[in-house]
């Protein structure tokens, strides 16, 4: 299969209800979703997010997690991706969840 396209997928950390996805809750949801979706290989990149509230017009700032995969983009894994993406929203009532698709050239040296 060749790799020819690496999506980010980047899950924010807090909740709306104030408190935040733990490092348990992650680890879980990272064993349980993203292995096993991308057996053949993913990156995991803890980051910090910001992004605007309509309501109020301020930019909130959070502690995200970011997945990496590179892949084939075939219709299966982009909905592979998309699916990755909806549990996480559903489990940590989330909003939304960025992913950010791009041509690549993969290599293994």
């Amino acid at each position: 299969m060749a790799l020819t396209h690496l999506t980010r997928i980047a899950f924010g950390m807090a909740r709306p209800d104030g408190g935040s996805v733990t490092p348990a809750d992650w680890s879980a949801f990272e064993a349980d979703t993203v292995a096993a979706t991308f057996p053949d290989g993913f990156t995991v990149l803890p980051c910090s997010g910001g992004w605007r509230d309509a309501a109020t017009g301020m930019t909130i700032r959070e502690p995200s997690m970011v997945v990496e995969v590179a892949h084939d983009a075939s219709p299966e894994t982009l909905s592979a991706i998309r699916t990755v993406a909806g549990v996480y929203k559903a489990l940590f009532q989330q909003d939304a969840v960025m992913v950010t698709t791009v041509a690549a050239q993969v290599e293994f040296l």
